[in-house]
C-alpha cells in the first residue's frame, strides 16, 4: 500500500523554517529603513555619511596609531 504523503517531499518546509524565511525577508525589507531613520532623528546623519565618517574615523585612528608607533 503506497501512502500519498506531501508532507516528506524534499522541497516542503516546516513552520519554524518557513516563519524562519519570512522573518528574514522582512528583516532585510525594513532594517535599512529603520537605521536610516534612527540616525536621523538622533544624529544629524544618514547612512551614507555615517560611513563615510565612521570609516574617515578608522583610517585617521590607524595613521595616527602608527604614527604614534614609529615615533615612540
Amino acid at each position: 500500500m503506497t501512502s500519498n504523503n506531501t508532507n516528506n517531499a524534499p522541497d516542503s518546509k516546516t513552520y519554524r523554517q518557513q516563519a524562519g524565511e519570512y522573518y528574514n525577508t522582512k528583516y532585510e525589507t525594513w532594517m535599512p529603513w529603520i537605521e536610516d531613520k534612527y540616525l536621523s532623528w538622533f544624529t544629524k546623519d544618514n547612512k551614507a555619511s555615517y560611513a563615510a565618517k565612521r570609516m574617515f574615523y578608522i583610517s585617521f585612528t590607524s595613521i595616527a596609531c602608527d604614527t604614534l608607533l614609529e615615533v615612540g
